[in-house]
């Protein structure tokens, strides 16, 4: 190089190696063009989560290229690190050690990708590292060579790449074929897709078939049809931005939901131009999906949540179905969730975005609040005219006529709608809990029911309904006396899945009763009259819908201690009503859940209001998602100092910013786990997050403390 004829690196002139590395510097001539790779470190150390430069090889000039995995010695170790840049000079004061090698020539970490892993970790003031894990699959060796002959175009003489040889050139990415939009007709008139039924509905479908057209953004109510179903919506979106010559992406909460995605969209799109990403597939199965997208062979990727990273060129639409789905949420650092995942990557890619659902989140809706995007739903009368005829038994016009109804588990209108539906087809029946009876109490003072040997909760087994179960230590309790007044008889306090079929097998005993729940989840069942008894999200589909829904212990569901109950709630109860045929082809809802806010939604279809007040009371109370939320989680002293360490003074002041001290988790002062809140602004959420980061790398870096765990819009913490 011209700079460096003696091969020392930019930056370095004047340094001078020690003795016992002078034979080294001189060992490896350098690159002449960007001899400088800065990689990520594949690591969970905080302060380590920054680029790191080193030195390329000639010999790797021009194999190591920014997006290929390389390998490196790190720590005295060889390690594996993305390599996400060249450049010409390095401002390290000390001699840089080369890369030792590259471990594949696929360059799998696309620029756009790794702009999108730092957005997600600054937002989740997690580390960059530990994105990459979730965007990039891991490496199976078959899939690539697959790759490599299909798209890097190296035949079988490179099956085998060598690391020291330089990669045959990429083939250029194919451009989605246009194809002629499926909801037109020859004269211009519409044809059914779905879209129609909803208000700006077609209008989104020709924005997003026009290449020149502006960026659509859209939050979508979908209708309970059993016909014209979200899945057809969805693959009409995709197909008419292939018709304008982009791609896209689309993310779902499990495989159940993915493949009835896949179903519709080959009715749409040639299934090879499809990719499916989802960790059930196998990590071959994986991968290769993944480089079909990376190359551009595949026109759109569908998948569960990691798919959100899916690298796609000329990206034209994101889109989410049922973003308030905890599936859609990683189980891992940095616990971010698809649906924030999208956001980011429609504003850094300029793409459009739908979000789409049958229930409305008020993250959601707050989309809306703030025109980012804008709402779309069925009109009145196609929602009428599509939709179950939906009735409570706690209105008075029931209750007036069956007394019971305000205490019976399954109304008598609840039986009685069972009992007729049942002539033309089979009947959902929505429950609370699996297993049998899972939960136990005295029969006298009401009591919790508690092992005797560890104190975890009792529970009955159908194949052992004479003996307890502890669900802690699993041993067997036969003979049992409350610790509370030493009475030896107990109740069922709740009622399981197997408990609920068994009762329904009696009171119908001439029709085939059906469980989903816990480990035996059906997907689909026939349109023949059976009783289908499945707990929330493992609702098989029916074949032209069920005839009925009864939704059961919507009371108890409600009950449950938390901030985002009623909105879960009233979600599960909207997907399983959307599995009902119309109320023209006779089908009906029954819910027994006493008067509540998402009882009033459910009955009249109203998610997009639910929604709209759910945001305007925690508005008004500082709550999420008006406010976003950091959990700092660890031990009592780390957590403390931690916080003491953030100086969220210099930040910002009450409303804007608040602090809850740590406080145990447990309830139990003598607990070891304690946990800090933060309530912040939208406005003030990237500083604190960037402090987050911060303080916690200078933790690491001291080891004075132990880790503490940074969780950002948690739904289980509040």
């Amino acid at each position: 190089m011209t700079d460096h004829p003696d091969g020392v690196l930019p930056g370095l002139e004047g340094w001078e190696p020690r003795e016992k590395d002078a034979d080294q510097l001189g060992a490896v001539p350098v690159a002449e063009d960007k001899p400088v790779a800065r990689v990520a470190i594949d690591t969970r150390v905080p302060h380590l989560d920054r680029l790191f430069d080193y030195s390329v090889p000639a010999h790797l000039g021009e194999s190591a290229r920014p997006g290929v995995r390389v390998r490196v010695a790190f720590h005295g170790r060889e390690t594996v690190a993305w390599l996400v840049e060249r450049v010409d000079r390095t401002e390290s004061p000390v001699q840089l050690q080369p890369l030792r090698g590259v471990v594949s020539p696929v360059r799998a970490l696309a620029p756009e990708i790794w702009s999108l892993a730092q957005a997600v970790a600054a937002r989740y003031a997690g580390l960059n590292s530990d994105v990459l894990r979730l965007a990039v699959p891991p490496r199976a060796a078959r899939a690539e060579k697959q790759y490599e002959r299909d798209v890097l175009g190296r035949g079988r003489a490179a099956e085998a790449p060598k690391e020291d040889g330089a990669p045959a050139q990429e083939q250029s990415v194919p451009e989605p074929t246009p194809i002629p939009d499926p909801s037109w007709s020859a004269e211009g008139e519409e044809q059914s897709d779905g879209w129609e039924l909803y208000d700006g509905g077609p209008e989104t479908l020709r924005l997003q078939s026009d290449p020149a057209g502006p960026i659509v953004r859209r939050v979508v109510s979908v209708a309970p049809s059993a016909e014209q179903d979200w899945a057809t919506l969805m693959a009409r979106a995709c197909a008419a931005t292939v018709s304008g010559g982009k791609r896209a992406v689309v993310v779902v909460p499990d495989n159940p939901a993915l493949d009835r995605l896949e179903a519709a969209m080959n009715r749409y799109l040639d299934a090879d131009r499809i990719a499916r990403l989802s960790n059930s597939a196998g990590l071959a199965a994986r991968y290769g999906s993944f480089l079909r997208g990376l190359s551009g062979q595949a026109w759109v990727v569908i998948g569960t949540r990691s798919a959100a990273f899916a690298p796609v060129p000329n990206l034209g639409l994101v889109a989410c179905f049922d973003d308030g789905d905890e599936n859609l949420i990683e189980r891992q650092a940095p616990y971010c969730h698809a649906r924030d995942v999208l956001l980011l990557r429609s504003q850094l890619q300029e793409c459009s975005a739908i979000f789409m659902g049958h229930a409305v989140t008020p993250e959601a809706q707050r989309l809306v609040h703030t025109r980012w995007a804008r709402a779309v739903a069925p009109s009145r009368e196609a929602l009428r005219k599509n939709s179950p005829l939906i009735r409570a038994t706690s209105d008075s016009f029931t209750r007036e006529r069956d007394p019971m109804a305000a205490i019976a588990r399954i109304p008598h209108l609840a039986y009685q709608v069972a009992r007729e539906a049942l002539q033309s087809g089979p009947v959902l029946v929505q429950v609370a809990r699996t297993g049998y009876a899972p939960t136990l109490a005295c029969q006298r003072c009401r009591a919790s029911a508690r092992c005797p040997h560890c104190m975890g909760p009792l529970s009955l087994h159908k194949d052992s309904r004479s003996q307890a179960v502890c669900r802690w230590c699993h041993r067997g309790v036969s003979q049992w006396a409350c610790s509370e007044c030493g009475n030896d008889s107990w109740r069922l306090t709740t009622v399981g899945a197997l408990r609920t079929a068994e009762e329904l097998g009696r009171a119908f005993p001439q029709v085939p009763v059906v469980n989903s729940s816990g480990e035996n989840i059906k997907a689909s069942v026939s349109d023949r009259p059976a009783l289908v008894v499945a707990t929330s999200g493992a609702e098989p589909r029916a074949q032209g819908g069920y005839r009925a829904a009864l939704l059961l212990d919507g009371d108890r569901m409600l009950a449950r201690d938390s901030l985002r109950v009623s909105e879960q709630v009233l979600r599960r109860w909207m997907n399983a009503s959307a599995l009902v045929a119309d109320r023209d082809s006779g089908g009906q809802v029954i819910c027994t859940a006493e008067d509540s806010a998402a009882l009033g939604a459910l009955v009249r279809w109203d998610p997009a209001g639910f929604a709209a007040r759910e945001m305007a009371e925690r508005q008004e109370l500082g709550l999420p998602p008006a406010v976003r939320t950091a959990a700092i989680t660890g031990p009592r002293v780390a957590v403390e100092e931690f916080v003491r360490s953030l100086n969220l003074s210099d930040v910002g002041e009450a409303p804007a910013l608040r602090l809850i001290d740590p406080v145990p988790t447990s309830g139990d002062d003598e607990d070891d786990e304690y946990r800090a809140i933060i309530f912040m602004s939208y406005g003030l959420a990237p500083r604190v997050t960037e402090l987050l980061r911060g303080t916690r790398a200078t933790f690491s870096a001291s080891r004075k403390y132990e880790p503490v765990q940074i969780r950002c819009d948690a739904l289980d913490v509040l």
